[in-house]
C-alpha cells in the first residue's frame, strides 16, 4: 500500500505540549494508579517545584474509578504535582498541590468550585484531588512557566517529531507570542521545518484583548512557514471526563456535561476576530456545544452583519440540523478519526442513542461541508495511518464509512502554500519526506 499526500498537514495540534511530552513524564502506559510508584522521574520532570506528568486514563484500567490524592501522597509527600488527564481537560493532585491551590480540606462552602470547572470532591466534601475543565485551568496557572529555553528545545523537538512522521503543515491550537517569537527565530535561522498557522488561546472574555493583541503583532512578523490564522476557545469538555455538553444526561447519571462561555460573551469573540480578519477555532465536542456555536455564530452573521471563517474543532457528535446550519456559514470542520480509536472501548456506552451521530464524516461529505483530518497531538500520535486505520475500522461498529480518498483530508487546503512539499508512505509507514524541494531523512 504506497500513498503519497503533497502539503502533508495535521489540522490540530498543540505543538509546544508534542515537544514536552516527547522529553516529558509519560503516563500513558499506566495499567492501574498505584503504577505511579514504579515511575522514573528526572530532573526535568519539574516545573519549578511542581512534579508534572501527562496521559493517565482511568477507562484503560481495571479499576475504572478515577485515582485519588492519597495514592499520589504515599509516593510524592514532599513537592506539589500535578498529573494531566490523557485528554487535557482533567488534573490529579496530590495534597501539596491541593495545598497551593487553597482547596485542601476546604469543603465547597469554603472554597467554592471555579465556574464552568468541577472539583471532584468525596462523601464530606471535601476533594478528591481531580478537577476539570475550568477547575484544572486555575491549578494550570498557578504552576511556573517553563523557561525561553526550554521552549525553544520543546518546539524544536516538536518539528523533528513531525516531520519523522510525514506531516510539513500544522494547524498549532495553543499559540501564544512567546511560542511565536521562538518559531519565528528558528525559521529565520534555517531550523523549521514546518508550515505552521498558529491559533491564539483565549481563555474567557476577559482574556481576549490580549489574545487578539498578540494575534496582531504575530500576523505583522509573519513570515514564509508562520502565518498567524484565528483566535481558539473551549467551549465544552471533553468526553472522557464527561465534560462535554450534550443533548441529553449522560447514561446512569443526571448531567449533560458543562459549558464554559457565556453565549454572549461568544458572540462578542466571534463578531470582533472576525471583524479583525481572523478565524475563529472552537472546540466543541458535544453535539449540543456545537449546535449552540452554529445557532450563535449565525445570529452574529444576521444581527452584526459580519462573515467569517468558523473552524468547528472536534465536530465528533453532529446532529443533522446542526449540520444544516453549517451550510448557511463557511465552516470547516477539524476532525481526528484516530480519536475513535482511542475512545470506541467506552463511545457507545457514554453516548447512548447519540452515538448514531459520533464522528459524523459520511454526513458532513453528503452534505459538502469542509473537512481535514488531524491528531490532536499529543493527545494522539500525530499518525496518518492511525486515522486511516480508524476510518475503516470504524465502520465495522456503526459509523457510516467515508467515500473517495480517505487521505485527501490530510492535504493542506492551498496548494501554493509549501508546494513543493511531499510524503510518501508504504503500508502506513514514512518512507521519504520532501521539504521545500529538500529531501529530509
Amino acid at each position: 500500500m504506497l500513498w503519497t499526500i503533497p502539503r502533508c498537514y495535521d489540522s490540530h495540534t498543540h505543538l509546544l505540549a508534542t515537544g514536552v511530552m516527547q522529553k516529558g513524564l509519560s503516563l500513558f502506559a499506566l495499567k492501574d494508579a498505584h503504577e505511579v510508584s514504579k515511575l522514573k522521574i528526572e530532573p526535568h520532570h519539574f516545573r519549578g517545584e511542581w512534579l508534572i506528568g501527562f496521559g493517565w486514563d482511568q477507562n484503560k484500567w481495571n479499576d475504572s474509578r478515577l485515582p485519588s490524592k492519597e495514592i499520589l501522597d504515599q509516593i510524592f509527600p514532599d513537592f506539589p504535582v500535578a498529573f494531566s488527564r490523557a485528554d487535557g481537560h482533567a488534573v490529579w493532585l496530590n495534597s501539596k498541590a491541593l495545598q497551593k491551590a487553597g482547596f485542601y480540606n476546604q469543603t465547597e462552602s469554603e472554597k467554592p468550585t471555579p465556574s464552568g470547572g468541577v472539583v471532584i470532591r468525596d462523601e464530606k466534601g471535601f476533594p478528591t484531588g481531580i478537577m476539570t475543565e475550568l477547575a484544572k485551568i486555575e491549578i494550570d496557572l498557578l504552576i511556573p512557566d517553563y523557561t525561553r529555553e526550554q521552549k525553544k528545545i520543546f518546539l524544536k523537538e516538536a518539528n523533528g517529531y513531525f516531520n519523522s512522521r510525514g506531516f510539513s503543515h500544522l494547524r498549532d491550537m495553543s499559540g501564544f507570542i512567546d511560542q511565536w517569537d521562538i518559531l519565528r527565530e528558528l525559521d529565520l535561522s534555517g531550523e523549521l521545518n514546518l508550515y505552521v498557522e498558529e491559533n491564539f488561546t483565549c481563555e474567557n472574555l476577559n482574556d481576549f484583548e490580549r489574545a487578539l493583541k498578540e494575534a496582531q503583532q504575530a500576523r505583522a512578523t509573519e513570515t514564509q512557514h508562520l502565518k498567524a490564522r484565528g483566535i481558539k476557545f473551549y467551549f465544552d469538555g471533553s468526553l472522557g471526563s464527561q465534560g462535554a455538553f450534550l443533548s441529553q444526561f449522560y447514561p446512569g447519571t443526571n448531567h449533560q456535561g458543562l459549558t464554559l462561555w457565556n453565549l454572549d460573551h461568544v458572540a462578542e469573540v466571534i463578531e470582533r476576530t472576525w471583524r479583525e480578519g481572523f478565524e475563529v477555532c472552537v472546540h466543541t465536542i458535544g453535539d449540543e456545544a456545537a449546535h449552540l456555536i452554529l445557532k450563535t455564530a449565525l445570529k452574529v452573521v444576521s444581527e452584526r452583519k459580519i462573515k467569517g471563517l468558523l473552524n468547528v474543532e472536534h465536530a465528533e457528535i453532529l446532529r443533522p440540523e446542526t449540520i444544516e446550519l453549517m451550510k448557511e456559514l463557511t465552516v470547516v470542520c477539524h476532525l481526528q478519526p484516530c480519536h475513535w480509536l482511542t475512545d470506541r472501548i467506552w463511545l457507545k456506552e457514554k453516548l447512548g442513542s447519540l452515538y448514531a451521530y459520533a464522528f459524523p464524516w459520511k454526513a458532513l461529505q453528503e452534505n459538502g461541508i469542509a473537512m481535514q483530518w488531524g491528531s490532536d497531538s499529543p493527545i494522539e500520535a500525530a499518525s496518518v495511518e492511525n486515522n486511516w486505520r480508524a476510518l475503516k475500522e470504524s465502520s465495522r461498529e456503526g459509523i457510516p464509512e467515508l467515500s473517495g480518498d480517505l487521505l485527501a483530508y490530510h492535504q493542506h487546503r492551498d496548494p501554493t502554500w509549501g508546494s513543493q512539499c511531499e510524503s510518501h508512505f508504504e503500508n502506513g509507514k514514512l518512507k521519504s519526506f520532501c521539504f521545500d524541494g529538500r529531501w529530509i531523512q
